[in-house]
């Protein structure tokens, strides 16, 4: 996080998570599976751990209305 305007960036990073969580949610639903990649996590090496996830095979999600 950028060591100025801290207040900003606080407000800005917890609006970013809750927009988020919001449209993993509608995706969710609809049978998507979400993958989100934070540019830290490029930086900090997390990126193969969500790369692999990306390269298992499609699992079909099934819903049933009852």
């Amino acid at each position: 996080m950028p060591s100025s305007n801290v207040n900003y960036w606080n407000n800005k990073i917890e609006k970013n998570k809750i927009r988020d969580k919001k449209i993993t949610k509608a995706l969710k639903m609809k049978g998507w599976q979400v993958i989100r990649i934070w540019e830290h996590e490029i930086k900090t090496g997390k990126l193969n751990q969500k790369l692999k996830r990306i390269k298992k095979p499609a699992q079909p999600v099934i819903q049933a209305d009852w």
